[in-house]
């Protein structure tokens, strides 16, 4: 899996020409794709690309970045697929209106001379504004507590800004308020679980429950809490709409100081405590701020490239001069650090790849991504995405029938069951020694993906062999174990051989002359039919201690 131009430095970006300085102009960016680029050698990728840039340059979004590393060529198959899925990821957020724009600091400083660049709830146009695409918003959040249960809580205001939409935020703070080393110190935080309890939940039981739900159940159960919430116990309010987001630290930092509004119908001036839930000032002043381009920055996290390598590549697209600290904190402000940024962006598309290409080895996974070493599969990453599995591990866990990812908790937790044998338990195992199960069947029910009976059976030894729960070197041998023991059981039961080797072990031919053969395979030269047909109770727990000691 040879990769072209793989090298990061900077000396390669001035061999990538533009066409001109708009970088979501559709007209051009159609004949450039078109122009020795492997990844566009098909129309379907080709098309993915260039809808996105049209649908950028619609929405006024810049993404340099992304026609840059469109640019590079990727040659092997899976690489293609991971820049296909993360266009399809990138797709997403813009029809989502998921980040604010990027605006040069120039401009920005220009916006804040000649002009407001917000809407408050006494200007025109400001209702209509709530229902259309926005760049940051002021909000507040107040609480409808009991007041005579909860006076230090009931009727009091937070404010905040968020350039996502009102609710997306509140239950942003629900799922803080979930976590019990974020909800400690924060009044609103507390609030929330105050009224999740007056709802009847146990907090510590619901904590619980929601760090063990993977991201999608997770945001289920947001949902749910979320319109209780604002059904009862809070309200949520636009209070001001910013064109873009970085004009709202400033305005944020002034409400919380010199807010006016009532508590119980008593006027009072800003929401720090004990005024309101605030716990500081936050905002900050405007010129301090730098805009990124965050839709570029997604998408090279999607890629898997880290802070560095993506500071390279926005400064020398954008004519900037940022250090990895800067991009750093602008991925915390917004995807809560790299790593959760990973998770988010990163883990499905490792996921797609992984489903797409179940035949993928750990070499050839290394070198898509090694460029990016934090993805080397034996690193501390990619267990984190995976339940703390390695690559085999993971792989041999994608072979089982059951596997899926919303259940690749329940399967890692078997898998290092010490009492469970690739994911089954230690009984089920014994069951299939004592029944001879064949070998594929076992294979197929384990999910290994083996079709021929040499394979099979060289494969289900190796795991008997290799296992601490089972005894044998081989299938046979521990075949020849578990029957005798299990021969021994039903003896002590009572039970005839003739009995239990034709209801229990399945032997069709009746006859003394076949018994004795059977018998013969498993207890060999240690005991005769006749013999062990006739022991009494003491001489049956005697030669059954025996075979164990021999064997152990």
């Amino acid at each position: 899996m040879e990769r072209k131009n793989r090298d990061l430095s900077c000396s390669r970006y001035p061999q990538f020409s533009k066409q001109n300085n708009n970088p979501c102009s559709t007209d051009e960016t159609i004949d450039f794709y078109a122009k020795d680029n492997d990844i566009c050698s098909t129309e379907e990728p080709k098309k993915l690309i260039n809808s996105l840039i049209s649908k950028a340059n619609n929405k006024k979004i810049n993404l340099k970045g992304f026609i840059f590393l469109a640019s590079q060529p990727y040659i092997s198959q899976v690489e293609q697929t991971i820049f296909k899925k993360a266009i399809i990821m990138l797709n997403t957020f813009i029809d989502n209106d998921e980040f604010p724009k990027y605006i040069p600091t120039t401009t920005l400083t220009q916006l804040m001379l000649d002009g407001k660049t917000y809407l408050t709830k006494q200007d025109l146009g400001f209702q209509k504004a709530k229902e259309q695409y926005y760049g940051g918003i002021i909000y507040d959040i107040t609480c409808k507590l009991p007041l005579q249960l909860f006076p230090n809580f009931s009727g009091k205001h937070y404010l905040g800004r968020t350039h996502k939409r009102k609710i997306k935020r509140l239950m942003e703070h629900i799922d803080e308020a979930l976590k019990p080393e974020d909800s400690k110190n924060r009044l609103l935080l507390q609030a929330i679980l105050i009224a999740l309890e007056q709802e009847g939940y146990n907090i510590v039981e619901l904590q619980n429950e929601y760090s063990s739900l993977n991201p999608f159940f997770k945001n289920l159960l947001l949902e749910r809490l979320v319109l209780i919430l604002v059904e009862k116990y809070f309200d949520i309010y636009i209070i001001e709409i910013h064109t873009n987001y970085h004009t709202a630290p400033a305005r944020e930092k002034y409400y919380i100081k010199d807010y006016k509004h009532s508590v119980h119908d008593r006027m009072t001036v800003g929401t720090k405590t004990p005024k309101g839930l605030n716990m500081i000032e936050s905002g900050g002043s405007i010129h301090k701020y730098i805009t990124l381009p965050l839709y570029d920055i997604a998408f090279m996290i999607a890629l898997c490239y880290n802070e560095t390598e993506i500071a390279k590549i926005i400064n020398s697209e954008y004519k900037l001069n940022l250090n990895s600290k800067q991009i750093s904190t602008r991925v915390i402000d917004f995807f809560k650090g790299l790593q959760n940024a990973r998770i988010l962006f990163i883990k499905p598309i490792l996921q797609e790849i992984l489903t797409e290409f179940p035949d993928i080895k750990r070499r050839d996974f290394s070198e898509i991504l090694k460029y990016s070493r934090v993805f080397y599969p034996e690193l501390e990453l990619f267990k984190i995405f995976f339940e703390n599995l390695n690559f085999k591990q993971l792989k041999q866990v994608m072979r089982q029938k059951d596997f899926d990812w919303d259940n690749l908790k329940q399967l890692a937790e078997d898998l290092r069951d010490m009492t469970k044998i690739r994911g089954v338990s230690k009984s089920q195992w014994i069951e299939w020694l004592i029944k001879n199960e064949s070998n594929l069947n076992i294979c197929n029910k384990i999910g290994l993906n083996i079709k021929d009976s040499h394979s099979a059976t060289t494969t289900i030894s190796r795991i008997i062999n290799s296992s601490t729960e089972l005894i044998g070197r081989s299938k046979m041998e521990a075949v020849r174990y578990y029957r005798r023991i299990k021969t021994i059981d039903y003896k002590l039961r009572g039970k005839t051989l003739e009995w239990i080797y034709t209801q229990k072990f399945f032997l069709e031919n009746i006859g003394f002359w076949n018994l004795n053969r059977f018998h013969n395979k498993f207890f060999g030269s240690i005991v005769s039919y006749e013999d062990l047909d006739s022991m009494d109770i003491e001489e049956l727990i005697k030669i059954k201690h025996n075979i164990i000691k021999y064997l152990d």
